[in-house]
């Protein structure tokens, strides 16, 4: 998968941040509606990745995808540092092989409305996340985090500094860490909108 950095690269800092949290392997979420350039460099630098779901409506290139992330990889590297405040997508770290957590994050792409009709859900939206995850029931968190361990994404309006979504003995928790400063700081109650 893609190519490998060399030492005078730079990393992004997500690394440090991500991985000293949990290191498990780390995917992202993307929606290729949201950038004509993630598919395209999925290709270019022949990194594996899986549909979320296909909407034939839609041309391939603008479908969500599942793929790894890679410290050191040039595809990486690239897909962090352009994805930045963009709402492109998600970071999950999982357990789980790609093929294996698709049929999870499929799973939760879907919710039944007062009327029971089906709606689409683009929790992998990072303007979404935040209010999906914290609007699921106690038990559909623990279905979610079954399979992510953690989900990461911008922390909308706060430049430098991510928000990590995780389950922590039994209930959900949000917390802001400063990419800057690597510090975790709890959302305050206004925080979590």
């Amino acid at each position: 998968m893609g190519n490998k950095l060399t030492e005078n690269n730079n990393t992004s800092p997500l690394w440090k941040v991500m991985t000293d949290t949990n290191p498990q392997n780390i995917y992202a979420v993307a929606d290729g509606a949201a950038s004509k350039y993630i598919h395209a460099h999925l290709i270019a630098h022949e990194v594996p990745y899986l549909a979320l779901y296909e909407d034939k409506s839609l041309p391939k290139e603008q479908s969500p995808y599942v793929f790894p992330l890679k410290q050191q990889d040039v595809f990486s590297e690239w897909f962090l540092n352009e994805n930045r405040n963009k709402n492109w997508g998600i970071i999950i770290q999982s357990h789980l092989s790609l093929a294996e957590l698709l049929k999870p994050l499929k799973h939760f792409l879907t919710i039944q409305d007062e009327q029971g009709h089906i709606q689409l859900i683009r929790y992998y939206d990072p303007r979404v996340t935040r209010a999906y995850l914290s609007a699921l029931a106690p038990t559909q968190s623990e279905d979610f985090f079954k399979s992510v361990s953690s989900v990461w994404t911008d922390s909308i309006g706060v430049t430098e500094s991510l928000t990590h979504h995780c389950m922590k003995e039994g209930q959900y928790q949000i917390k802001m860490i400063s990419l800057l400063q690597t510090q975790e700081q709890p959302l305050k109650e206004e925080d979590v909108a």
